[in-house]
């Protein structure tokens, strides 16, 4: 013959409920906790990643004037350059020129020492003549 169940009253019924309800209700609030551990957690990579972002933003201004200052000198060093360019060449032209004109004077400068020499010469001559007589 089957056992008999034992009569489970309602206040009884009750009772194992009102148990059975505190026990979820622990662990639900054990989860809860849990996930309110990792919602902190979840924030503060949120907050760290927030900072990288702002760091990165702050590095990447910082060497976009870096670079605006290089390509400002550079194109300054540029133009610097080419004024130096043009001079040079200005310069060699010059010196082309008064080798040139040197080279005329020269020619004329020496037959013109040589004339005085000679006269010189002549006047010596006369002079020792002179001294003579």
């Amino acid at each position: 013959m089957p056992a008999k169940k034992p009569k489970v009253t309602l206040e009884q019924f009750y009772d194992r409920f009102v148990a059975f309800e505190n026990r979820v209700d622990g662990q639900f609030q054990r989860v809860d906790s849990q996930f309110q551990h990792i919602d902190g957690q979840f924030h503060k990579v949120a907050i760290r990643f927030d900072q990288l972002e702002a760091n990165f933003k702050a590095e990447i201004a910082r060497l976009e004037a870096r670079i605006r200052n290089i390509e400002n000198n550079l194109e300054k060093f540029t133009g610097d350059f080419e004024t130096l360019t043009q001079e040079y060449h200005a310069i060699t032209a010059g010196i082309k020129r008064l080798k040139a004109q040197m080279g005329e004077l020269g020619e004329e400068a020496l037959s013109q020492l040589l004339s005085l020499k000679n006269q010189v010469l002549a006047v010596e001559g006369r002079v020792l003549a002179l001294e003579s007589q």
